[in-house]
């Protein structure tokens, strides 16, 4: 399967409308690196994982890389408490930052046995974190290989593992409820979504297939909605809506027609933004940022030119950012920086596969 999937891939960009696409991805980058008008917020700190490194980069959109913190090998996700902390998911453990100080506070080993890849696309260790609203429990998806997957539950005031359960293969995201009680995996190499009641320690796992079992229609990133129903964008094809607490399932028609990794919801509640990554298995549209209107399903879409993997929106919501560090292809050492009200974007560099990301404040460092 594997072998088949990077055939595909390479296929769909080779030959020359590959080098083609690699020259106007330069002229790209370069053309909005050389734009006088910064679209940034001037509040905003980033929180990005190096994935091809053992950091965690402090990144100031109008700067760039302003910090770094070690944390641990092979950092994917990232989550911020409110107190101001982050919560880092890396091959060893997850490790605890207080972002003010800029130091690595602790490292909490997982329960999970780990034996397999320690770096790359593949690797095993956390990967999907979030951390509950009141900043007390973390929760952390972890990779173990061709194995199902632990959901591992840590009291950030003991920080010790309190719970450890089984969840699908490659959880690429966690996410609490919205009332705080269930966590939720999005399992990708199993097509599936877990639910984890805290209260009860119950399980229920749901297929997330719309489109078969096979190739890269699986579930990435979800976001949950104010009724407290998971989207899950698929190949830029479907938008599945999953009511977790009777296992119903809507669809949505998308049009990008992309193969698609991050995903946010509007403060409002009322946009999804998808991250395009572009062609891969049956799908062929480019890459792109999706503007989804989950009120009358209209799309809107901005040409991204690079791969990308997750997004966070700017406190007003009027700027996203992207991490250029796409998990499949490598992607590329920056984060595109769009200002949503004009549709321009600019970029920063940022070196060593970034990945996951997380806001902070600068009033608060």
């Amino acid at each position: 399967m594997r072998e088949r999937q990077l055939k595909q891939m390479e296929s769909a960009r080779q030959g020359w409308p590959h080098n083609l696409l690699l020259v106007l991805a330069m002229n790209w980058i370069c053309s909005v690196y050389a734009s006088s008008e910064p679209i940034t917020s001037p509040s905003d700190v980033l929180l990005v994982s190096q994935f091809k490194d053992h950091h965690l980069a402090y990144v100031d959109p109008q700067k760039g890389v302003i910090a770094r913190v070690k944390v641990g090998r092979a950092p994917y996700g990232v989550a911020i408490s409110q107190d101001g902390h982050a919560y880092v998911a890396t091959v060893e453990g997850v490790a605890v930052v207080d972002i003010r100080s800029r130091l690595r506070t602790a490292l909490i080993p997982y329960q999970s046995s780990l034996s397999g890849a320690q770096w790359g696309e593949y690797r095993q260790g956390g990967m999907g974190i979030a951390v509950s609203s009141d900043g007390k429990t973390v929760a952390v998806g972890v990779n173990r290989g061709n194995r199902a997957g632990q959901l591992e539950i840590i009291s950030t005031q003991s920080q010790i593992v309190t719970a450890s359960v089984p969840i699908g293969i490659r959880p690429f995201q966690v996410l609490f409820s919205n009332d705080g009680h269930e966590v939720y995996s999005i399992d990708h190499d199993s097509y599936s979504v877990t639910a984890y009641n805290l209260d009860d320690r119950s399980l229920r796992v749901f297929d997330v297939a719309p489109l078969g079992y096979g190739g890269f229609a699986k579930p990435h990133y979800a976001a949950i909605n104010a009724k407290g129903h998971l989207l899950l964008p698929i190949q830029g094809r479907t938008l599945v809506q999953l009511n977790p607490k009777t296992g119903e399932q809507t669809q949505i028609p998308l049009s990008a027609q992309t193969h698609q990794h991050g995903v946010v919801l509007s403060n409002d509640t009322s946009t999804l933004f998808v991250v395009g990554t572009g062609p891969a298995g049956e799908v062929s549209g480019a890459a792109v940022l999706s503007r989804i209107n989950l009120h009358d399903g209209r799309e809107t879409h901005i040409p991204l030119q690079v791969d990308h993997e997750q997004i966070v929106l700017s406190d007003d919501g009027k700027i996203a950012y992207l991490t250029g560090g796409n998990s499949f292809t490598g992607g590329w050492n920056g984060i595109s920086v769009i200002d949503l009200t004009r549709n321009k974007i600019q970029s920063i560099q940022v070196d060593k596969q970034p990945l996951g990301i997380a806001l902070w404040k600068k009033y608060g460092m």
